[in-house]
């Protein structure tokens, strides 16, 4: 029987965990991206954001393993200099950008176009 690390065990329990917080960068954004993509895509994305990310993100898991990070954009208007995105991007479980683009509809047709591939 395979071991299941304190790891695992913490990707396990994302599906049913009450989402109650959101982002850190852009709480509100956030929360309404994560009740989108749940309504149009049907996955439990959890909020991933750390404080030394200079922006919000959001993974989904199988099996403990990482399917894919959702970048959240954190401006409208992108300065680099600074830090500020105005895109969403996800990469996968080799933090490889895989898609990226301005529309949370593009988004969210890139998701459920690719979820064979992605859940594989």
């Amino acid at each position: 029987m395979e071991k299941i690390t304190k790891e695992d065990n913490s990707l396990n329990r994302h599906r049913v965990k009450p989402i109650n917080e959101y982002g850190l960068h852009t709480p509100n954004f956030t929360q309404q991206t994560t009740n989108t993509l749940l309504a149009k895509t049907g996955i439990k994305f959890m909020d991933n954001s750390y404080r030394n990310d200079c922006m919000d993100s959001l993974w989904d898991e199988k099996n403990g393993k990482i399917i894919m990070t959702i970048y959240l954009p954190n401006t409208s208007v992108k300065k680099s200099e600074d830090e500020t995105l105005d895109y969403f991007f996800i990469e996968d479980y080799y933090s490889d950008v895989i898609y990226q683009t301005k529309k949370l509809s593009e988004l969210i047709a890139y998701i459920n176009k690719n979820k064979s591939t992605l859940y594989k």
